[in-house]
């Protein structure tokens, strides 16, 4: 932990020093690379902390591609009792794991009337199914934003359909919305509708509020980011609502149910700082309604290059 403090007083030093040298030495405008540092606190499933580490290409000027991997550098994890009947208590610990990497395909069509931004997602199953970070599967999402910019304020409205919670999260992340890492991963057909508006508080600040849903379509399965899966460890399903299947997945690993078992809807709300042209301070607040959980974080991130994080 001292090594990796250490690494990220040497990127923010780096950072200033870019800070006082021209645009240009920044990067390519082509070529970027974000390097993001989360902390994050969740109602249910308790502290975490996350590195992101993102490279990015923009191409035919309305293109770019993003390509990264999340990391877990430590997280809450019960392991999961063989026999729910014996006696023993399950065993707490800390646990570290990368989750899925992710492939990111945006296309950018800016217009005074509507602003539209319509994203494909990829992930690849290098994530720890048995921690929860991954379904085991490769999963997808399309993912379509529309906004308005009206001055002060930029309204919008975002719909995206995917396969599988980790392709709707990479999404999600590469919008700086970070506390709808549920206490779960859920494989199966979803749907997620998102709205609210960006507020410019001047040069360097922002906030930005919305509402969510997820609307999840037919079976899901779900594997806990709270239980720790072990051979021979039991396995549950599900015909209850989704605040019955987060109780379980308190208990067990893996869950098969009904669409319910997935479905979620909240508010959320983020306050971004931009202190350097390369640093930028994003802290988030998120309530789902439907799980009744609350979840804070605060993110730390160095942005090097001329494409940029989504937005």
């Amino acid at each position: 932990m001292r090594a990796l403090l250490l690494g990220l007083v040497c990127c923010g030093a780096f950072c200033a020093s870019l800070a006082q040298a021209p645009p240009a030495a920044v990067g390519s405008e082509a070529l970027s690379a974000t390097l993001g540092f989360t902390e994050t606190y969740d109602s249910s499933a308790g502290p975490s902390s996350e590195l992101d580490a993102d490279l990015g290409y923009a191409f035919w000027r309305r293109f770019s591609l993003h390509a990264g991997a999340p990391f877990v550098l430590a997280q809450n994890l019960t392991a999961a009792s063989p026999k729910p009947a014996a006696s023993a208590a399950p065993k707490s610990g800390s646990m570290s794991a990368a989750g899925d990497a992710y492939l990111n395909l945006a296309y950018d069509a800016p217009n005074p009337r509507l602003h539209l931004t319509s994203t494909l997602t990829a992930t690849a199953p290098t994530g720890d199914s048995s921690s929860g970070l991954s379904s085991g599967r490769p999963t997808f999402a399309w993912t379509n934003n529309f906004s308005h910019d009206f001055d002060l304020l930029a309204p919008f409205f975002e719909v995206s359909a995917g396969d599988g919670s980790e392709a709707m999260n990479a999404a999600l992340r590469a919008r700086r919305i970070r506390t709808r890492n549920r206490s779960f991963t859920a494989l199966g057909t979803q749907v997620d509708l998102r709205a609210g508006s960006g507020i410019s508080l001047g040069n360097k600040l922002s906030l930005q509020a919305s509402a969510y849903g997820v609307l999840p379509v037919g079976n899901q399965k779900i594997y806990s980011r709270l239980i720790k899966a072990q051979s021979g460890a039991a396995s549950g399903s599900s015909g209850s609502a989704s605040a019955g299947a987060l109780r379980q997945a308190q208990r067990v690993h893996v869950i098969v149910g009904p669409s319910s078992l997935a479905a979620d809807h909240g508010l959320t709300a983020d306050l971004d700082f931009n202190a350097l042209s390369c640093l930028e301070f994003d802290t988030e607040i998120g309530r789902s309604l439907h799980l009744d959980t609350t979840t804070l974080s605060f993110t730390m991130s160095w942005h090097f290059g001329g494409s940029g994080p989504i937005r």
